[in-house]
């Protein structure tokens, strides 16, 4: 949901940062898992405002953080992404697991997508049609593939990155255009959770900022508003 292809210069050619060679070299590991997501914009039926979809569901931050759910001693199935709220967009790896994740873009804007605290390899980048909903590819990029933390998704185009899950934590995943965040186009890679609850620890001064946020702290809430 943009300007659309007609109101877009073609004289442009944007650069194409996947020729981009590192000068650390690290090949691409095969995966242990594979996530696709379909991110699409659209107009709200009731409300006429418009949407952030991913895998048809729009983002809502939860009533409990995720981080707290994560490290919560009480979270008795971590793996489980439903763990972490309806419309939180969960997606969890176990530690070190190779994740391979597909964007699907079924819209005509231009999504920057930006993963906090994850720099991914681009193994494959395909540049849309007007109208055509892009297929899962082939990765093509294995031989030392670019290093980012945001890459743009072309309009009904894809990308697909590889990652490590070696950083425990919740990771916020988002379109880094304001309006599209702000509409819902994000979700969170919950890497390593096992891991996380051994790790890390979360400063008593985060739970008195959730009460004057009136935020749950206590993880006796889970499922969002």
């Amino acid at each position: 949901m943009g300007d659309g292809k007609k109101n877009r210069r073609t004289d442009v050619k944007p650069f194409d940062d996947t020729k981009l060679v590192p000068v650390e070299k690290i090949e691409s590991n095969q995966p242990d898992m594979r996530v696709t997501l379909e991110v699409k914009m659209k107009e709200g039926r009731k409300h006429g405002k418009p949407m952030g979809l991913i895998n048809g569901t729009t983002y809502v931050a939860p009533k409990t953080p995720t981080m707290l759910t994560v490290t919560a001693k009480n979270t008795t199935n971590p793996m489980d992404a439903g763990t972490y709220g309806r419309n939180v967009n969960a997606v969890t790896a176990p530690y070190n697991s190779m994740v391979e994740m597909t964007i699907l873009n079924l819209s005509d804007d231009v999504h920057p997508f930006h993963m906090h605290g994850t720099k991914f390899q681009v193994v494959h980048r395909a540049y849309g049609s007007d109208g055509k909903k892009p297929q899962v590819p082939e990765v093509d990029k294995l031989e030392n593939p670019v290093r980012r933390d945001t890459v743009a998704v072309d309009g009904f185009g894809s990308v697909t990155i590889r990652f490590l899950a070696s950083n425990p934590g919740a990771w916020f995943m988002h379109c880094h255009m304001d309006w599209h965040l702000s509409a819902g186009l994000a979700m969170v890679m919950v890497q390593a959770p096992e891991k996380a609850k051994e790790v890390l620890k979360v400063p008593s001064y985060v739970e008195e900022q959730c009460k004057v946020w009136q935020m749950q702290s206590d993880h006796k809430t889970l499922r969002g508003p």
